[in-house]
């Protein structure tokens, strides 16, 4: 059986390795970032460029296998060699004195790295994450007003610190005419208009946030915008207007908890509005504080791939606040999308069992140890967590799929995946995509007759299950058992995703096994269209043109299959079968 479609919930993060690198060219140490700047080339004639040159490339390069502290020790005595002459290294330094929670260092090296290049917008970030962190408001202040006349018309995250820096003061005001700054400087920034509606409403100007709110909305139709601006319709007792848009939005998403609970609310009458309004803090703390809004600026970072930003973001709330578990799970994100695999792992498994977070943590760390081929070593990550809950349908699916992925190397591994499915059966004996998981992984363990009859359990507890539907009516064709059996399986299959073009081949080769070629030739051209580069669907269709008696378009037909066929080792059989076919038709 070439199509086992397995369904196992695993957290899956896109992770995209970088690897900075300096780059030399004549200088000891010179960054792109800062090369218009830098005052690097001050070192050339230093006896000590080339062991300076050495340690700091060794640095960047062995960065995902070293710890921060073994990388500390190199850039120190790139430094030291350089006599504090290189903005490139100290720039580098103040980022991992950052990581380590050193911030009186961070921000001394960052001083000293500005003397060198003072028009470095990446130095003067870290001088004001510094200041800031360190709880040096003002002089952060002055640093991000700096950061914002040098900036990009479109790079709205010193404006939001700022924002963040002026709230912590209490100066709403404040906050208020940098974000108003932003929003004119900036048209397209929903996000300053989102955080300036949301500090409007926290001095209570309703009216003005329902203005800046809307503004937000015609840029992005985020839910999250929607629901706020709800709240303020609410707060400017606009009731009616805010049920409507309470009601819109819980149609457009029935799924949507959030949206239901705010409905239910605003239902009970304006009396209950401040009940549903609580994730404000109420209409006078509606202003986001600065943690939350470096932990968005952080997560903007990571969704716009500057991993190493984002790791400077997070690392600084991580060292003001230990205990923020979610910074610290993100922190982990962008550690290994450098592929710092080692250190994203120590973060992860710092989570406590007693946080929500700590299920995914575990599953996330035993996919890193995946990712990097120690599946033995993802598999004791897990068994250590179910220690705690043997039963934990969570941490069963993820050993699942680590089993899963490694069964066709692994006997031993195929049959422990067969164990831990009916682990799963167990704890959820009504599950049908458990019932279907088990039957293709039995199926794969050569156990055809215990498959079928686990296909046959989940289609029982749920006659929707297109994937089983398929499955079966296949594995009946395939056999040549029961064939109107098998097509009406299908035919349900398709009702109910009829572009399906696995199902249609499967429609197709049903009426091939019937000898009704004619009726097969439709079902899979339109399968072949809907799934173009499937081997063994080209496969099927050439066969079929074979009978038909139309060999030549037969043979090209065969031909891509077996193009395809060949890219996937599971299906080194079938290509080997069509290889033979074409050195007989030829």
């Amino acid at each position: 059986m070439y199509r086992l479609i397995y369904t196992l919930t695993i957290l899956l993060l896109s992770s995209c390795s970088s690897l900075s690198s300096g780059l030399f060219s004549g200088s000891p140490v010179m960054s792109r970032s800062d090369h218009e700047s830098s005052k690097d080339d001050v070192i050339l004639n230093d006896p000590d460029a080339a062991r300076a040159r050495y340690l700091f490339l060794e640095s960047e390069l062995n960065a995902a296998q070293e710890s921060p502290e073994e990388n500390l020790l190199k850039l120190e005595e790139a430094n030291r060699l350089t006599q504090e002459k290189s903005p490139t290294i100290l720039k580098k330094l103040c980022q991992v004195y950052i990581r380590l929670g050193k911030l009186q260092e961070a921000s001394l090296v960052a001083d000293k790295a500005l003397l060198l290049s003072p028009d470095s917008l990446e130095l003067l970030k870290l001088k004001a994450s510094t200041l800031a962190a360190s709880s040096r408001i003002t002089e952060a202040v002055d640093v991000y007003e700096q950061i914002i006349v040098k900036s990009e018309k479109d790079d709205e995250e010193p404006y939001l610190l700022l924002s963040g820096l002026f709230l912590q003061q209490g100066k709403s005001d404040k906050a208020i005419e940098v974000l108003t700054r932003l929003s004119h400087k900036n048209k397209n920034s929903f996000i300053a208009r989102y955080y300036l509606g949301k500090l409007y409403a926290s001095v209570g100007n309703y009216s003005k946030a329902k203005v800046v709110l809307e503004e937000a909305l015609l840029i992005n139709q985020s839910e999250q915008i929607e629901y706020d601006y709800i709240k303020v319709l609410a707060l400017n007792k606009e009731v009616d207007k805010a049920l409507a848009r309470a009601k819109s939005l819980v149609d457009k998403n029935p799924q949507s908890a959030k949206g239901r609970e705010l409905l239910g609310e605003l239902l009970l009458g304006s009396q209950k509005v401040n009940q549903a309004l609580q994730v404000f803090e109420e209409a006078k703390n509606l202003g986001e504080d600065p943690v939350s809004l470096r932990f968005k600026v952080a997560l903007l970072k990571l969704q716009n791939r500057d991993y190493i930003g984002a790791e400077s973001e997070l690392a600084l709330l991580v060292s003001q606040h230990p205990t923020n578990y979610e910074a610290r799970y993100y922190l982990a994100t962008a550690l290994a999308s450098q592929d710092k695999i080692k250190e994203a792992i120590v973060e992860l498994k710092s989570i406590p069992k007693t946080h929500s977070l700590h299920k995914r943590s575990y599953g996330f760390a035993a996919y890193l140890l995946r990712q990097t081929g120690d599946t033995n070593g993802a598999l004791n990550l897990i068994q250590e967590a179910l220690e705690e809950d043997p039963r934990d349908i969570e941490l069963l699916g993820y050993k699942a799929s680590i089993l899963k992925d490694f069964s066709e190397k692994d006997d031993s591994k195929s049959s422990e995946l067969i164990v831990t499915l009916n682990e799963m059966i167990a704890v959820q004996p009504e599950n049908d995509q458990f019932l279907f998981n088990l039957a293709t992984a039995l199926d794969e363990n050569g156990q055809r007759a215990e498959a079928k009859k686990k296909i046959e359990e989940a289609i029982s507890k749920n006659p929707k299950n297109v994937n089983a539907l398929n499955y079966l009516g296949y594995t009946l064709a395939e056999e040549g058992e029961d064939l109107q059996r098998a097509e009406q399986l299908i035919v349900k299959a398709l009702e109910l995703e009829p572009d399906n073009g696995y199902f249609l081949d499967s429609l197709g080769w049903v009426y091939y096994k019937r000898g009704e070629y004619l009726k097969a030739e439709v079902e899979l051209r339109k399968a072949v269209e809907k799934v173009p580069t499937d081997g063994v669907i080209l496969e099927h269709l050439g066969r079929i043109l074979l009978k038909l008696g139309k060999k030549e378009e037969a043979i090209q037909i065969l031909k891509k299959a077996l193009q395809h066929l060949e890219l996937d080792d599971k299906l080194k059989d079938e290509a080997k079968q069509v290889s033979d076919l074409l050195s007989e038709l030829e």
